[in-house]
């Protein structure tokens, strides 16, 4: 049964190993990526892809 399951495990990565490569060769310099893999009896059905930049909001004039 391990072996099985070993052989699904590299069956996803490699279905879900270009999209991870695609998401980092344009990762922000500071910010985050995500890859949500969705399943259905076993199977991705759907996959969200994001990127996002993280930056600090400008301190409002009269706080200290």
């Amino acid at each position: 049964m391990a072996a099985a399951n070993s052989t699904r495990a590299a069956e996803l990565f490699d279905e879900a190993a270009p999209l991870l490569r695609e998401l980092l060769s344009s990762a922000p310099m500071f910010g985050s990526a995500t890859l949500t893999l969705v399943f259905h009896e076993g199977e991705i059905t759907r996959i969200d892809r994001a990127a996002s930049v993280q930056t600090k909001p400008k301190p409002k004039a009269g706080r200290s």
